[in-house]
């Protein structure tokens, strides 16, 4: 293959996710935090290893998030404008958040046409207010999916999937406690060859 050639996606997708910091492993009862997540995704063929195809995956993507602080004595007096700062965090908010992701993806076939998945991906993004948990500005974002890949005919797939991921910046910027979330996501994907 040609340079140009290896930039050309074998297969392309968008997935819709939807989510919130509450899960049966943790619930954290000093803020909301929701978010719906629209990932575009890139596909290019890594290698074939043991019955598992591997892919690099590119995730061009946008999350708008709901969020409120509950328990004001999170920000504590020892914070430069404490007090500005509660009165701020403990109202509602809608953030947005834009990030590329770049991960791999390994994909086992079950049958014909199902095939069980395990993605993880690490992304630079962009987060546009400050809370009292994440600074306004550059984040990391971190994600771990498990899902299953239903094969709709040559062209076609249907991605189900459900997962975790963090929002930090570690420690680049202050506050920075980040945001974790459980999730449930549908995707389409479509396959060029």
């Amino acid at each position: 293959k040609t340079a140009k050639q290896k930039l050309i996606p074998y297969k392309v997708g968008i997935s819709f996710n939807i989510g919130n910091e509450k899960s049966f492993v943790s619930d954290n009862p000093d803020y909301y935090y929701s978010n719906f997540v629209i990932k575009g995704q890139l596909f290019y063929p890594l290698t074939t290893w043991k019955g598992l195809q591997l892919d690099i995956i590119a995730q061009p993507q946008i999350h708008a998030i709901e969020h409120q602080l509950y328990n004001e004595q999170f920000v504590t007096p020892d914070i430069v404008n404490y007090l500005d700062k509660r009165e701020r965090f403990t109202k509602s908010k809608r953030i947005t958040l834009a990030a590329v992701e770049f991960g791999v993806d390994v994909k086992k076939k079950l049958l014909t046409n199902i095939s069980v998945f395990l993605r993880a991906g690490l992304g630079l993004g962009y987060i546009d207010i400050e809370t009292e948990r994440l600074a306004k500005g550059f984040t990391f974002t971190e994600n771990a999916r498990l899902g299953i890949l239903l094969k709709l005919n040559q062209k076609w797939f249907l991605e189900l999937n459900t997962g975790v991921g963090h929002v930090s910046n570690l420690n680049f910027q202050q506050p920075n406690s980040g945001y974790n979330t459980y999730d449930l996501g549908i995707g389409f994907q479509y396959q060029f060859k």
